[in-house]
């Protein structure tokens, strides 16, 4: 496998996919995007605003930088 040529132990990579503690974080996770109105990947939440996509990581950036409060759609 590609991830063994690279050091990683892929047998245990696939094993531990498959195990309660990873589903239960992964429930976690979804629950905690849902929570957010979090959509699509890769998206990032900073006090509650939510930059979706890649091409928004300057705007991420620009909001810690700034220190600025967050923008909270109220619709």
């Amino acid at each position: 496998m590609l991830a063994d040529g690279v050091g990683l132990p892929a047998q245990k990579r696939l094993a531990d996919a498959k195990s309660e503690s990873v589903k239960k974080r992964y429930e976690k996770n979804i629950k905690e995007a849902l929570e957010v109105d979090a959509f699509g990947s890769p998206c990032y939440v900073l006090d509650g605003e939510v930059f979706w996509g890649q091409d928004r990581i300057e705007l991420l950036d620009d909001a810690l930088t700034s220190e600025r409060k967050a923008y909270r759609n109220n619709i």
